[in-house]
């Protein structure tokens, strides 16, 4: 049976994603808690008791905060 031989580049590929690891950003405190706070707001819209109101100011902050994430 033949084996195959890593690349020569194979330290810098991502064996999970088959992404590059110099092209991924570094992840950072910040960028895990703007996760959970996207994950908290949809939470909280999906809440069946929220008014109209309530429900646009959420959707409004999820937008801005997708915006930032670059989402």
């Amino acid at each position: 049976m033949r084996r195959c031989r890593p690349s020569i580049n194979s330290h810098l590929r991502d064996p999970h994603t088959r992404i590059w690891k110099k092209d991924m950003k570094q992840y950072t405190c910040t960028d895990y808690r703007q996760e959970m706070i996207l994950l908290s707001l949809q939470r909280r819209l999906a809440d069946p008791t929220l008014d109209e109101h309530e429900k646009q100011h959420l959707q409004e902050q999820i937008r801005k905060l997708e915006a930032d994430m670059g989402m």
